[in-house]
C-alpha cells in the first residue's frame, strides 16, 4: 500500500488479505502504528469481497491520523487463528 492522505480527509482505506478460505465470514480489524512499532488499538473494518476489506478513516472516525508516516495492520479473527499482518505504509500530510 502506497498512499498519501491529508489529515482533513475522511475516506475508505482499502486493504487486501489473501488466504485459502473465504474470509468474509470472519471479523476484520485495522490498526495503525508508527514505523517499527505495533498497533495498540484496532478499529472494526468490513469486507467488500472475499479478499478486499476497508475501514473508514479520518475526522469523526475511530482512526484519525496526524501528520507523519504510519504502518497499517490488519487483524483477522479466524478462530482459532487471529493473524495480524502488515498491510503497508501511508504518508499523512
Amino acid at each position: 500500500m502506497s498512499l498519501i492522505l491529508n489529515t482533513l480527509t475522511k475516506e475508505w482505506l482499502k486493504f487486501t488479505v489473501t488466504g485459502d478460505v473465504d474470509l468474509t465470514d470472519t471479523d476484520v480489524f485495522v490498526g495503525i502504528s508508527q514505523p517499527g512499532a505495533e498497533p495498540t488499538t484496532f478499529a472494526a473494518g468490513e469486507w467488500t469481497d472475499t479478499t478486499t476489506g476497508r475501514v473508514l478513516v479520518g475526522p469523526g472516525t475511530e482512526t484519525v491520523f496526524t501528520v507523519g508516516v504510519w504502518d497499517i495492520w490488519v487483524k483477522v479473527s479466524a478462530l482459532p487463528e487471529i493473524p495480524v499482518m502488515n498491510a503497508g505504509r501511508i504518508r499523512v500530510i
